[in-house]
């Protein structure tokens, strides 16, 4: 469950956005915002799962797959890994309990939502203005006419597998997010479709 540990941390990080025509608020203004706003939303996602550098401080190749979520605040979401594919993933969370099944080895289990998810993945998922309090964010300097602004961000959240991330925004709106784990890992996603704020119903966070 590790990596689904990191990659739901990841994607918890996925928020509303604002919908201008062109770019015209920081990508920390943009950030704060959406986290206030959020109460659920789907994100269809691509993402790349990168090793640790070597020695030498060169990377490998990493792993890359499609990835679906849908969540609801506060702590229900369902989580589809390699979709479509023989060894799919999926992960859903309601009433405190998180369950899985890697379709590839018929593997499956349960455990209590408390227990098993990451700290910071909790704080995203269940507080409204956690980008604040958890993972205040710094504006990078970009080009200032052009439309494309970042934001990086150092998590505070005590026992967390993320410890440093960047979200980029694209005429306001989210594009991206890359984030370094506590290993060196790094998790790269790339926003391909989402809609925020969509209608809910419990018989969505099932497998």
């Amino acid at each position: 469950m590790n990596r689904f540990h990191r990659i739901a941390a990841v994607l918890a990080l996925v928020l509303l956005p604002l919908g201008a025509a062109q770019a015209a608020n920081s990508a920390t203004a943009n950030l704060v915002a959406l986290d206030k706003s959020l109460k659920t939303g789907w994100i269809d996602a691509r993402i790349e799962f990168w090793p640790a550098p070597d020695a030498k401080g060169n990377l490998g190749t990493p792993q890359v797959f499609p990835a679906q979520l849908l969540f609801a605040r506060p702590g229900q979401f369902r989580l589809v890994l390699r979709t479509g594919a023989k060894n799919e993933y999926r992960a859903a969370a309601t009433g405190g309990v998180v369950s899985w099944m890697d379709y590839g080895t018929g593997i499956g289990g349960q455990a209590k939502y408390a227990n098993i998810m990451d700290p910071f993945t909790r704080s995203m998922l269940d507080i409204t203005g956690a980008i604040t309090r958890f993972s205040p964010a710094k504006e990078q300097t970009l080009d200032p006419k052009g439309v494309l602004r970042a934001a990086s961000m150092n998590t505070r959240v005590y026992g967390s597998s993320i410890v440093a991330s960047h979200a980029w925004f694209g005429n306001d709106q989210p594009i991206g997010f890359d984030f370094t784990l506590s290993d060196n890992r790094r998790v790269v996603v790339s926003i391909l479709s989402y809609k925020p704020n969509i209608p809910t119903k419990p018989a969505d966070f099932t497998l």
